[in-house]
């Protein structure tokens, strides 16, 4: 009887039964792979429950020698209380190779009854115990999972209801209409989507490499662009959907739902920084993998070789001085974004990030989005001891720091609470109530409205009036009043709640309010440095350096400040009638930061805020544009120093010197 069908359904397996080891076996030796080598395992037949034997060969892989394979995506498990496979080797004794239980179970519901299947399987195909062999073979993973006819995602056996899970997905697929769906029905897409195979970081390469690929679970399967359909009509479909109630906007499935949907959505080539965002709760036993994972996908390439003797901390500052060098056009700083002191008395470089610490904080800036310096570069340089050379504008200093007390398990009305705590206490530090307000609801989403998008994930966004008016209600609500929050406030409150898990909301010396890190204090200080979307908080150092006193700076961590962002602080506020909003570009393929005009309704590509500047062409043919009219002469009009910006995010566009600003050195620690 054949117990492993090619048909969707439920196969009854025989009996379990296991071989016990044999005296005579020893350990597996591997033999050295050459050049364009990889391993393919030749998985041997068998009834489900007995022991796996396997073969194990050695092929070229290349683009012009293609093997018939399929590669397995799925996640290795623990250690603990490894299985036995076997080796069919001619001429020698039978030879075993440790498992873990999770990669056997997966054999085990791969294994034919009645023929041998190829796989490519890095445990095993890869010698774990050869650091040289694994990290000439983890770029390799690219071809591999580009090249393989078929890549199998095993999320694991059958359980909670998981059968249901892949049910309801095949009829997701194929919806259009508002989801039909309750709690019993969601509740085992969120135990599917909570599976430790979702949560690991190699995942991203296997299938977004993939060419072709099927998720595997128990004896069921559903191929992966069915699957894929299914997650974009469920992040679609549910997102106003209050009645599903704490299921729909409840923290874990929330977060669960958003990282599927990356992993599903993400494209083959996104730019690093993207990568970081949505992988930044993957999970990988080697923390060099933050890195070297992701390198497979990234259409740019940087100086970076995989190397697993290189010490942690010295491959991710190569990875960040390699991207500083790469981003010619601007943004040469964004990775400073990711940096989050966990620990004040860390000795590391704060610039660099820690990337094998997951980051709890929501970013604040998304990768290409009009920061605070709009869309420049700055001079950088690496300097002795690690210290990182930027330039910079200090624009404010923290004066109170209120953190939020709010975690991944806190909900809206833990969110409502929180706020009515820490803002009204702040409502002095502005003339009006309204005026305060403005700031506040803009603030704690970092200004992300439904009205600034022009596509389909504008519906994911809130509404800017009903954000107002329903933080208004809540703000003049009496202490301890249970408020009814309409469709539209709670929408807001749990986008926004999102930004404001593990943060602070920190006041300024002149009286702003911003959203901040964790740890910042009222020593800080808050920069712009030109190629950093973000505000940066900064802490001021004493220190001696040759005999004289300096002031060097370690990196807290990104903040929000409403009245700096969109390049206000160096260009100014929009001329009347424009409005900032992001559109899309159909020569580019793809979404890009832009102008809105009101009174005609016409979109720019290029910032108006140039044109009211004047400018005059500089020596080594960029234009300069005087920010300050009365600078605009003598030794100003002379100056280099500025801030180098592009119009637009275009790559080709202008790019020009904005001089009158008041720019200075920071050295970072």
């Amino acid at each position: 009887m054949e117990y492993r069908s090619q048909q969707f359904g439920r196969i009854s397996p025989p009996p379990l039964r296991r071989t016990a080891q044999s005296p005579t076996t020893t350990l597996y030796e591997y033999c050295p792979l050459a050049g364009q080598q990889i391993r393919l395992l030749n998985l041997l037949p068998g009834p489900f429950g007995t022991s796996i034997y396997v073969q194990l060969g050695a092929t070229i892989l290349a683009h012009d020698s293609i093997p018939d394979f399929e590669a397995l995506s799925y996640t290795w498990g623990s250690p603990d209380h490894p299985v036995n496979i076997f080796f069919s080797v001619p001429s020698r004794s039978l030879q075993f190779l440790p498992i873990t239980r999770n990669l056997e179970c997966a054999l085990q519901h791969l294994r034919y009854i009645d023929r041998p299947r190829v796989l490519w399987i890095d445990a095993i195909c890869v010698n774990q115990q050869d650091i040289q062999e694994r990290s000439k073979q983890v770029p390799r993973m690219t071809d591999i999972y580009s090249l393989t006819k078929n890549v199998l995602v095993w999320v694991g056996p059958e359980a909670d209801n998981s059968t249901l899970a892949l049910d309801v997905l095949r009829d997701l697929s194929t919806k259009v209409e508002p989801l039909p769906y309750t709690k019993v029905e969601l509740m085992p897409l969120c135990h599917l989507f909570g599976r430790p195979w979702f949560e690991r970081l190699w995942i991203q390469q296997e299938i977004r490499l993939a060419q072709s690929a099927v998720l595997l679970c128990g004896f069921h399967k559903l191929s992966w662009p069915a699957f894929r359909k299914a997650v974009e009509t469920l992040w679609l479909k549910t997102v106003d959907d209050k009645e599903i109630g704490l299921l729909t906007y409840g923290p874990i499935f929330k977060e669960r739902r958003r990282h599927v949907r990356a992993l599903c959505t993400g494209g083959l080539f996104p730019s690093f920084e993207d990568l970081l965002t949505q992988t930044r709760r993957c999970k990988c036993t080697d923390p060099r993998d933050r890195i070297y994972a992701l390198l497979g996908l990234l259409d740019q390439k940087y100086d970076i070789v995989p190397d697993y003797e290189k010490p942690i901390a010295e491959v991710y500052q190569d990875m960040f001085t390699s991207y500083m060098k790469k981003q010619h056009t601007y943004g040469n700083l964004k990775l400073l974004a990711y940096c989050e002191m966990h620990d004040p008395a860390s000795n590391g470089p704060s610039w660099v990030p820690d990337w094998s610490r997951e980051n709890k904080c929501e970013p604040l800036m998304t990768s290409d989005g009009l920061g605070a310096t709009g869309f420049s570069n700055s001079d950088v340089s690496v300097i002795d001891n690690g210290i990182l050379r930027v330039m910079g504008i200090e624009v404010a200093k923290i004066s109170g720091v209120f953190p939020t007390q709010l975690s991944a398990a806190s909900t809206v009305d833990d969110f409502v609470i929180a706020l009515k705590a820490i803002l009204p206490q702040r409502m002095t530090l502005l003339e009006t109530f309204e005026q305060r307000l403005e700031i506040f609801y803009r603030t704690l989403c970092c200004d992300s409205f439904s009205d600034i998008l022009e596509d389909q994930d504008s519906a994911i966004l809130p509404n800017r009036r009903e954000a107002k008016r329903g933080l208004r209600d809540i703000l003049r609500s009496d202490w301890g009043t249970k408020i009814s929050l309409s469709k539209g406030t709670f929408k807001y409150l749990d986008y926004a709640l999102g930004y404001c898990r593990y943060r602070s909301i920190f006041s300024t010396t002149d009286g702003v309010i911003g959203l901040g890190p964790p740890l910042a204090t009222s020593a800080d200080v808050i920069a712009l440095l030109p190629g950093c979307f973000s505000p940066m908080v900064l802490r001021p150092l004493q220190m001696w350096h040759r005999g004289n006193p300096i002031t060097r700076y370690r990196v807290v961590g990104e903040c929000y400040l409403q009245n700096l962002m969109e390049g206000k602080a160096v260009l100014g506020e929009f001329p009347h009638g424009y409005e900032h909003v992001t559109t899309f570009v159909e020569e580019e393929n793809s979404f890009f930061d832009a102008y809105r005009y009101h009174p005609s309704g016409k979109i720019h590509l290029e910032d108006p805020r140039f044109k009211r500047f004047r400018s005059e062409p500089g020596e080594d043919g960029i234009r300069k544009v005087f920010v300050k009219e009365d600078l605009a002469s003598g030794e100003i009009a002379r100056s280099r120093v500025g801030i180098k910006m592009k119009v637009s995010g275009l790559d080709n566009a202008e790019e020009v010197l904005v001089v009158g600003v008041d720019i200075r050195p920071y050295e970072l620690i």
